[in-house]
């Protein structure tokens, strides 16, 4: 006989995975796990191994040190946001990307296709709408907590606390943590990521989004839609543009790799218009 003291340990990790991922279904687990390599004759000690990169992939609880060489996307709810956690840096977005600042009267075929003759839409951001949640980036020093069904709360660098809403998810982010470091992030970790296409345009970014901060204030939400956040006294507005290409330059020197690209950039819009920014503090990416 088996010895019977090993299923608590392994009802324990089988625990820790679905509470992970607390709204999903026990049926639905199991049929993740199922997918992901589970079958009936899977030893315990193979059971193991995949909840533990089950964990690995979407962990219960997050501390700093796990921050080191990765990032991580954390869902939270009250409010709903999606959050970037890289090294010493979040970055806050609407949990729909750059597609949350499309203005609701805009037909669902405009929504689906940006096309050239697609309106541009401009509206005020309300701080009790969260349709219109602006991103925001900054430093922070620790996290206090961060664990799926208890609040995200972060330290910054005077002890002070963020309570970011309710953890729903974490997750291991697609991209290397560099990516989302605004300490070393930069045009040229856009470019590598997209092995150094230039331009840059909606297909080359598939489903990518990235933030772009310049040195005269300005943000740019940079994805399937081209989203600029204007700032003035107390009011913040964003405007959503359809999109073609964009490119990065430094004038004569961006002709020259070793010379760098940290720059001003051109986004050219789908109605034939361009628009120009000035140059680029950091970039970042968000999705």
């Amino acid at each position: 006989m088996k010895d019977p003291t090993r299923i608590p340990q392994l009802i324990a990790e089988l625990q820790s995975v679905w509470e992970a991922l607390p709204d999903v279904p026990f049926a639905q687990l199991v049929h993740q796990l199922q997918a992901a390599g589970m079958s009936i004759t899977s030893t315990d000690d193979d059971v193991r191994e995949l909840f533990q990169r089950q964990l690995c992939a979407h962990p219960s609880a997050l501390d700093q040190s796990a921050l080191a060489n990765r990032a991580f996307i954390v869902q939270t709810e009250s409010p709903s946001r999606r959050i970037i956690l890289s090294r010493s840096s979040v970055a806050v977005v609407p949990v729909a990307g750059s597609s949350a600042y499309i203005s609701r009267s805009l037909n669902r075929a405009e929504k689906l296709t940006p096309i050239k003759e697609a309106r541009a839409s401009t509206h005020p951001v309300n701080k009790h709408d969260e349709h219109v949640l602006h991103p925001t980036v900054w430093q922070f020093c620790s996290i206090r907590t961060c664990r799926v069904s208890s609040p995200l709360v972060l330290l910054d660098a005077n002890g002070i606390s963020h309570h970011l809403g309710v953890v729903t998810s974490i997750a291991v982010a697609g991209f290397p943590a560099e990516h989302a470091d605004i300490a070393t992030s930069s045009v040229e970790t856009l470019c590598g990521a997209l092995q150094g296409a230039m331009p840059v345009t909606p297909q080359l970014l598939d489903n990518q989004e990235w933030l772009i901060r310049c040195t005269d204030g300005s943000l740019v939400l940079l994805g399937r839609w081209l989203v600029v956040f204007s700032f003035r006294r107390r009011t913040l507005s964003s405007s959503a543009h359809p999109w073609t290409r964009a490119e990065f330059s430094s004038g004569e020197a961006a002709a020259v790799p070793d010379q760098g690209l940290d720059a001003g950039f051109s986004v050219d819009l789908a109605n034939g218009q361009s628009m120009q920014f000035g140059q680029v503090d950091w970039v970042i990416r968000v999705r």
